[in-house]
């Protein structure tokens, strides 16, 4: 994958995890933090925070963005849509 893809989906996750107080669960999950190196997951049923590496989900998005997705700023409007495509990545 080309860099320019990987700093855009980094530049996405980040605007993403901005907004990560106004998006509601996702099929039980939401985005509790996201930091340099992980991604984590809070399961709103159980409480358990799960741990995702960083790394792997920029090289799934940019090729997500490779392929069409479109990487428009992250809103508050469409935060919450940004998330889905985020979270539906993830095992």
């Amino acid at each position: 994958m080309n860099n320019s893809n990987i700093n855009l989906a980094e530049k996405y996750l980040n605007e993403l995890g901005n907004f990560k107080d106004s998006i509601k669960p996702i099929k039980g999950k939401t985005i509790h933090s996201i930091d340099n190196k992980v991604v984590r997951v809070k399961n709103e049923y159980t409480g358990e925070i799960s741990n995702y590496s960083k790394t792997d989900l920029n090289e799934k998005l940019a090729f997500q963005m490779y392929i069409g997705l479109t990487p428009a700023e992250i809103t508050e409007e469409n935060a919450q849509s940004r998330a889905v495509e985020v979270l539906s990545l993830l095992p």
